[in-house]
């Protein structure tokens, strides 16, 4: 009995902190609550995925200034609140609110399905074409939104309707880092390397070095597969770009269309196993060979982590994390581009092209308004304030992101990311298959092959057994969806056509009536413009027939998995 009164003394503060705790979340809700259903307060809520260093405090930063700036403008109130989600659930969470008609004001798209901009958002077009009204008193004064922007907003168009959806804060790119004081501890500087060979031989020097000195926590490369696409991405795909121009039968300027790859290998003109995209594999394995053991089961995080603890020399990954390894890394950290085999490598220089062009860097961290917005001229205002000139500008030099509006400075540390337009324009013929069946085949394929648990005899064997039942469930996919397309296109096209014939007889004033109808004229220019490759599959599918009736091996073995009358 005296020993449980000690005991029931703890559970009783424990139980009394307990209830603190919640008395003082339940508080902080109801605070919340009021701000947000306060009539004489505008309150608009913004949502999205970005859980990296300086994001949330750059946004709450601007946020706090708007809100005054629009006081002193307007003289009401309004409270901005942002609700950052992890991306694990951030799909699953913008669903619900947007079908449930609970979604947040502002949402950064992506992360969901496509449809869902068009059928959940406001559209932007037309105020793209005005000027930003918080560019006055800058060299931007009177310039439309639209042509603020680095990419000309190209980044907000969706191709489908030709309309704009939100705006973008800030661009992106990838780039190496490296731990200088492991550089110099071991190298004796903390020069980069300057190609791909002197890439690989510091790698073996890393790699040396941490057995030597019986350091199994340390690897010469930090990586998870998020790090893997980015190596195959800037490294491998460098020794795609003359083979991809070979098999360009569209005379487009790649081997871009899914069913072009399709047609390709049903008639015989290309192999998984021909030499570029061999010596492109091989060179990618080489790499992985220097990542941590089982490193496609871990994540972004744990790779993360290894390097700002000082257990790797090496790793990969865009704007969007440098802030964060700068700030938790306590050595100096070094930047620089991806190394490259130069043209004198006896095994991979033939097939070097040059480095991939970050020329169609678009903006990105784009928010749009949701339809179910109360305000959705403040949200658009607030949009616009953010993509001013000068707010655009301090915000990406607080959160150490690259600036999308023309003339906004970044921060010094973003020097090295600045996206540079010289190089070719990337291209992988796997990266274009379907994202279906045949995708996955490959991927795990790879998977296995850069884990070298397989060779890349055995890495293409599997993929030539298992590829004919993928690519005929694949097509069946895309020709339904192409045609369910080319309908859903119809109703766009009919529904501006006849704006732009009757638009002038619905009773609006002459000069609404004529901004429609030109409006309505340029869209269907365009969407007339958008309607072959629509029409593309019905080519294909000829071509198709044509490979059957001539026997190809690979269209017949095909051909035994297909279920469906696709026609031609």
């Amino acid at each position: 009995m005296q020993e449980d009164k000690p005991r029931t003394w703890i559970n009783w503060v424990g139980l009394a902190v307990l209830a603190l705790s919640y008395a003082v979340a339940l508080s902080h809700m109801l605070q919340v609550k009021r701000e947000e259903h306060d009539p004489g307060k505008i309150v608009l809520r913004m949502t999205h995925w970005q859980l990296e260093t300086g994001i949330r405090e750059a946004i709450d930063h601007l946020a706090r200034t708007f809100e005054k700036q629009y006081r002193s403008e307007t003289g009401k109130d309004v409270r901005i609140i942002q609700n950052p989600i992890s991306e694990r659930a951030y799909r699953q969470y913008i669903q619900t609110q947007c079908i449930g008609r609970t979604a947040p004001d502002l949402i950064e798209i992506g992360f969901y399905d496509q449809a869902y901009t068009t059928r959940f958002f406001l559209s932007n077009t037309e105020d793209a074409a005005k000027p930003n009204p918080y560019n006055i008193h800058t060299a931007l004064e009177g310039v439309p939104w639209a042509d603020t922007y680095y990419d000309g907003m190209q980044g907000s168009l969706n191709p489908d309707n030709l309309e704009m959806y939100g705006a973008g804060l800030s661009t992106v790119t990838v780039r190496l880092f490296y731990n200088k004081e492991l550089f110099r501890n071991v190298l004796g500087h903390d020069r980069p390397p300057r190609d791909f060979a002197e890439f690989m031989e510091i790698c073996e020097r890393f790699q040396r070095w941490a057995e030597e000195n019986g350091r199994d926590d340390f690897v010469p490369i930090a990586a998870s597969k998020y790090q893997l696409d980015m190596f195959k991405g800037r490294i491998a795909e460098s020794l795609f770009f003359d083979y991809l121009m070979e098999h360009d039968q569209m005379f487009d300027g790649g081997f871009s269309s899914s069913l072009e790859v399709f047609d390709s290998y049903i008639s015989g003109a290309h192999s998984f196993d021909d030499e570029p995209i061999r010596r492109g594999h091989e060179l990618l394995a080489r790499i992985t060979s220097y990542f941590p053991p089982g490193f496609m089961s871990q994540d972004r995080m744990e790779s993360g982590f290894r390097f700002t603890q000082g257990n790797a020399a090496f790793i990969t990954s865009g704007t969007w994390d440098a802030m964060s390894y700068f700030i938790q890394s306590d050595f100096p950290i070094g930047v620089m581009d991806f190394p490259l085999p130069t043209k004198e490598d006896p095994t991979y220089g033939r097939f070097v092209s040059g480095r991939i062009s970050e020329a169609g860097t678009s903006a990105g961290l784009r928010f749009g308004i949701t339809k179910f917005s109360k305000h959705p001229d403040v949200a658009l205002k607030f949009l616009q304030f953010l993509t001013s000139l000068p707010n655009n500008e301090e915000f990406n030099r607080m959160c150490k992101w690259i600036p999308v509006i023309r003339g906004a400075r970044p921060h010094p540390l973003m020097e090295p990311f600045l996206p540079k337009p010289e190089g070719v324009w990337g291209g992988d013929p796997f990266r274009i298959l379907w994202n279906g069946q045949s995708r996955l085949v490959y991927d795990q394929a790879l998977w296995s092959y850069v884990e070298h648990k397989t060779t890349f005899e055995q890495f293409i064997e599997e993929i030539e057994q298992e590829m004919p039942r993928a690519y005929a469930v694949d097509l069946e996919r895309f020709v339904s969806d192409r045609r369910e397309r080319r309908i859903l296109l119809n109703i766009p096209l009919s529904w501006n056509r006849a704006i732009a014939v009757f638009g002038d007889t619905w009773g609006r004033n002459p000069d609404t009536a004529d901004r429609n109808v030109s409006k309505a004229q340029r869209k269907l220019k365009y969407m007339w413009e958008s309607r072959p490759p629509y029409y593309e599959a019905s080519y294909w599918l000829l071509r198709w027939r044509q490979r059957l009736e001539a026997g190809r091996p690979r269209a017949l073995e095909v051909q035994k998995y297909v279920k469906a009358n696709l026609g031609t």
